[in-house]
């Protein structure tokens, strides 16, 4: 009689059990049901992130008198892959190309309307791009390096202009 009573208590016991982890599973689906935010998630696997420079040219715009810089607008495009709403800085650095040295120390990128890129409204997209870029002055080769960072400032891609020359100014303008 005594392995009858045993039995019957673990029974009862796996009974209760059941019935208290029953308990707690509706009351979790509830508070889940009510407070989704609560429910706790897998973290989404990493989406694919890649930035590409592409379709580099140089354009002369002329000259400024206020500074005394010969301007040449750089346009290029940027295939943006997975940082959708994100701004990525472009930054620039004129090179003198019959010496390969710097001229000046890395900028970022502007146009006559402020910084580029503007954020991608999309996964991925292309978007157009230009910089304009302050010439000191005409004689050597010139050309442009173009870095497009990421928003924790690591180099995502850069790309060069081919050499290029600056007119010089006419007299009279």
């Amino acid at each position: 009689m005594e392995m009858n009573d045993k039995a019957r208590r673990w029974k009862d016991y796996l009974i209760q059990a059941g019935a208290v982890a029953g308990a707690i599973a509706a009351i979790l689906g509830l508070v889940f049901l009510l407070f989704p935010r609560l429910k706790p998630t897998l973290p989404e696997p990493p989406k694919k992130r890649a930035v590409a420079l592409s379709d580099v040219r140089v354009e002369q715009r002329g000259y400024r008198e206020q500074g005394g810089f010969y301007i040449a607008a750089v346009h290029f495009r940027c295939q943006v892959d997975g940082y959708l709403g994100t701004t990525l800085p472009v930054r620039y650095r004129l090179v003198n190309a019959d010496t390969g040295n710097p001229y000046d120390v890395s900028r970022v990128g502007r146009t006559g309307d402020g910084p580029w890129p503007a954020s991608p409204t999309t996964e991925s997209e292309s978007l157009p791009g230009e910089v304009e870029v302050e010439i000191p002055f005409t004689g050597p080769s010139w050309k442009v390096q173009l870095v497009i960072l990421g928003p924790d400032g690591k180099q995502l891609d850069t790309i060069e202009t081919p050499p290029f020359k600056v007119a010089p100014r006419k007299t009279g303008e």
